[in-house]
C-alpha cells in the first residue's frame, strides 16, 4: 500500500483526543499493513512458482549482465526480445532497432539490452538498468530481468552469463 496512505491513517489517529480510539485506529492500522505484507508475498511465492520470477538480493538492478550465445542464435534475439510479454513488467518497448532495445516503465525505471560483440562464433548481449527511481517498483524489474535470462537461456541452452556491478551514480531532481 502506499506510504502516503499509512501516514494519513497514523497522522488520523494520534490526531485522535481519545486513547481508546487511538488504539483502536493503531490496530487497525496493524493489521491493514500485516494484510499487505501477507498478500504480497503470496503473490511473490505465486510468481516464483510460475517461473516469472526469481528471489534476487536487494541492489540486483545495480549490476550488469553479459550473455554470450553462439553466433547462429543471433538472428533469433530481435523476435524472441520483441515476443516478450512487457505488460506483466507493466513496461513497453520504447526502442528497437534490432540490435539495442529499450524497456520502460515510464516515471519508474529504464533498461537496455545491447549487442555488444560478434564474432563468427559467439555474440554477446548486454542487460542493464539504465535508470530508475528510489521508490522505483522493483518486483516488474525483477520480473524483467527473469524474462530476458530465460529468453537467453531458451536461444542457447550453453549460454554464458557473466554478472558485475555498475559504478552507479544518484541524481536529484
Amino acid at each position: 500500500m502506499n506510504v502516503t496512505a499509512w501516514l494519513f491513517a497514523a497522522a488520523l489517529a494520534a490526531r485522535s483526543m481519545d486513547t481508546k480510539t487511538f488504539l483502536i485506529g493503531l490496530a487497525v492500522m496493524s493489521v491493514l499493513m500485516y494484510v499487505a505484507y501477507r498478500w504480497d508475498e503470496k503473490r511473490k511465492k505465486k510468481l516464483i512458482g510460475e517461473g516469472k520470477l526469481i528471489e534476487r538480493d536487494s541492489g540486483f538492478e545495480e549490476n550488469t549482465e553479459d550473455f554470450t550465445i553462439a553466433s547462429q542464435c543471433d538472428p533469433m534475439v530481435a523476435p524472441a526480445v520483441r515476443s516478450i510479454s512487457f505488460d506483466s513488467c507493466r513496461a513497453k518497448l520504447v526502442e528497437d532497432d534490432g540490435v539495442t532495445f529499450v524497456i520502460a516503465r515510464p516515471k519508474d525505471w529504464k533498461a537496455v539490452l545491447t549487442r555488444t560483440l560478434q564474432d563468427h562464433r559467439t555474440c554477446t548481449y548486454n542487460f542493464r538498468f539504465i535508470q530508475w527511481e528510489d521508490n522505483a517498483n522493483r518486483l516488474h524489474m525483477n520480473m524483467l530481468l527473469t524474462a530476458v535470462e530465460k529468453l537467453f537461456l531458451s536461444l542457447d541452452p550453453n549460454v554464458k552469463v557473466h554478472v558485475r556491478k555498475m559504478n552507479v551514480k544518484t541524481t536529484y531532481r
